[in-house]
């Protein structure tokens, strides 16, 4: 509202995976039978490991908000179910980043990545066996931090994080990396 857009003008909505802090802004109104899309004209691009994963599971189920929300996109006509490594929009991937959640993305736009949940806080960069503790699958989480680090280091594009604040880069430091926030 602040730069002039409403939610009407939102044509393109990227999911990177259903936990509760990345899913939750895709709904407006009271569960279950009020929910509504927030975007209403919004196609959302989702995961398809992501939808497949929380197409049949009981929406009561603890800690389970996503198979509603993705229930109430779904019956809306707005719910794009994609392929790993789709382009969801000009020039804008999906690429899965398996260990944390069921269909976890990145979204890639030319040389920037948002990287969602790879990691935590910046000193994951130089300790990646340290962030395991939100993972559904500890150990292919560890292998996705460990090569997006390796990757990131090496081709030096601009990344964030969901919960780490800023953009940066991700550089060699001896044998190991370290996080460079952008000042």
């Amino acid at each position: 509202a602040g730069i002039g857009c409403s939610r009407a003008d939102i044509d393109t909505v990227v999911l990177s995976h259903g936990d509760f802090d990345h899913i939750g802004g895709l709904v407006a109104g009271d569960p279950p039978a009020g929910l509504r899309p927030a975007f209403p004209g919004a196609r959302v691009a989702c995961p398809a490991v992501v939808a497949d994963h929380y197409r049949d599971r009981d929406p009561d189920e603890e800690g389970n908000i996503a198979t509603r929300i993705l229930a109430t996109v779904r019956a809306a006509g707005l719910l794009d179910e994609v392929p790993d490594g789709a382009e969801v929009a000009p020039g804008v991937r999906l690429t899965l980043a398996g260990g944390h959640a069921p269909g976890h993305s990145v979204v890639e736009v030319g040389d920037y990545v948002h990287a969602v949940d790879v990691l935590h806080h910046p000193a994951h960069v130089l300790h990646p066996e340290w962030d395991s503790g939100f993972d559904q699958d500890p150990p292919a989480g560890l292998a996705t931090r460990r090569a997006w680090i390796e990757g990131l280091a090496a081709d030096g594009r601009l990344v964030s994080f969901a919960h780490v604040t800023g953009f940066g880069r991700i550089e060699r430091d001896g044998a190991g990396h370290r996080w460079v926030p952008l000042t």
